[in-house]
């Protein structure tokens, strides 16, 4: 039930089905740390990485992109634009065209869906085809970095045809190197994408699934010198959620503000302890909606906690602290409550992975009855890959929303997710992967009840 704003906790990537979830920032902060960088899903599989084209060889500036030129040379080392190889083997960053790589890529997924409407009673089953296009032009300096990403999925159902959706996006991420010490990336993005069913009330499905346009503008400033380190971000989220048929879904157009700063000291050698305030502003277009409620809100958090990654086998992180929020609604009552953040990565053997994870957020929901809900959520991951090129996973996750409705509305919702996959890297440039994944939702809504079963095979190619 996301639209996309990016709260006080974690924000998770995921597919383009699944733009407008939040970003897992407690993932972002981490995301450097040895331990995680040497888990299963994150190491570096050499002779299973893509390499791309290069521009200038894309564009015929000199041998073609096929050409055995085009392989990248290890001794090389990345330039800044303008600069001048001292090795060049094979010419390749000779020219500033030559200085940025093209990854374009292409999914394709066959799905098997028993339960497509999310529904309690008289459940329908679909093939969904879906294909999944991405290109991203990056750059290959020493200093600085820059990529432009566009893509997209597209879904085709065999027998409700109403259920075919066209999701795109477009993003921009330039990466400044300040100097030794000071880094800030931004980001501009925007993307179209269809909400989920089931993910919003009964009275917000529709005859076809909604569309939700979100641009995302954001300022990332890093700094660390010795053993302080600091972190400042911002977001800027404007959403448009679109008309489905006959129901209006303009009342929950809106745009927010978040700002979070992280700071810390490294206690001992890989021991760093942190301080994480943040500020969030959710504002919508209309003052109040058609039955006279009034969406907008604010609230701030503190959160403390302790990081500890003194070596490739295991990562841990622990933060505890305090949030407030109010509501501009009457009767609409202010809380302040507990958060926690957790996360315990431990690579068990270089092939085995565990990763579990717990924390309370707040999110911005599509709710006729609630601005917001306020989750509770504990995942496990593990990750296994007897051969280099042969991944096994498995998770689970389960997540409680208790929803900020007036007095007589009471919501609440448990959610559990389950999910198997099998990766095998055939070469550098193709894929294989097939998954299953179970959902199951318990509301206090009645009628919201579900469970599905979705199988995907699906197969990948990345140049």
């Amino acid at each position: 039930m996301a639209l996309g704003l990016l709260i006080y906790g974690a924000l998770a990537e995921s597919g383009m089905a699944q733009t407008l979830d939040l970003i897992n920032i407690s993932a972002d902060f981490s995301s450097e740390a040895q331990a995680v960088q040497e888990s299963v899903n994150n190491q570096p599989r050499t002779e299973y990485q893509p390499i791309g084209i290069r521009l200038g060889q894309f564009l015929s500036f000199g041998d073609t992109a096929l050409s055995p030129q085009a392989v990248s040379d290890p001794t090389l080392t990345p330039l800044r634009p303008g600069a001048t190889p001292d090795k060049s083997a094979a010419s390749l960053r000779d020219s500033q065209v030559n200085s940025f790589l093209l990854r374009p890529g292409l999914e394709t997924d066959l799905v098997f869906d028993d339960n497509v409407f999310r529904v309690d009673e008289r459940t329908v089953s679909d093939t969904i085809f879906v294909l999944r296009p991405t290109l991203t032009l990056e750059s290959d300096w020493l200093n600085h970095f820059v990529d432009i990403k566009v893509g997209g999925e597209f879904g085709r159902h065999q027998d409700f045809k109403d259920e075919d959706y066209d999701d795109y996006f477009i993003s921009t991420r330039p990466r400044i190197d300040v100097d030794e010490h000071t880094v800030l990336e931004l980001e501009l993005g925007y993307s179209s994408a269809h909400t989920e069913r089931g993910s919003t009330d009964d009275e917000l499905e529709g005859p076809e699934p909604a569309i939700d346009r979100l641009l995302n503008v954001e300022a990332d400033w890093q700094y660390q010198a010795d053993k302080y380190s600091t972190r400042m971000l911002y977001r800027y989220s404007q959403i448009d959620a679109l008309d489905n048929g006959q129901i209006e879904r303009d009342f929950l157009d809106a745009h927010g503000h978040v700002w979070l700063l992280r700071q810390g000291y490294e206690l001992t050698t890989g021991t760093t302890a942190w301080l994480r305030p943040g500020l969030l502003f959710i504002d919508y277009r209309q003052s109040r909606d058609d039955n006279g409620f009034v969406r907008d809100n604010q609230g701030w958090s503190f959160v403390a906690g302790l990081t500890i990654d003194r070596s490739a086998v295991s990562f841990l992180e622990l933060g505890l602290g305090v949030l407030f929020h109010d509501f501009e609604q009457n009767g609409l009552d202010d809380f302040l409550d507990l958060v926690y953040v957790g996360r315990l990565l431990w690579n068990i053997t270089p092939l085995f992975t565990l990763d579990v994870k717990a924390e309370r957020t707040v999110e911005v929901v599509e709710s006729t009855s609630a601005p917001i809900s306020l989750d509770d959520s504990v995942s496990l991951e593990l990750a296994w890959d007897p051969r280099e090129n042969l991944i096994f996973g498995a998770t689970t996750g389960f997540t409680r929303s208790d929803y900020a409705t007036l007095p007589g509305q009471d919501k609440e919702e448990d959610r559990v997710e389950i999910g198997f996959n099998v990766q095998y890297l055939l070469n550098s440039n193709l894929y294989v992967e097939a998954r299953y994944d179970y959902e199951q939702l318990d509301s206090s809504q009645a009628g919201s009840d579900y469970q599905n079963n979705v199988f995907t095979l699906r197969a990948g190619v990345q140049l």
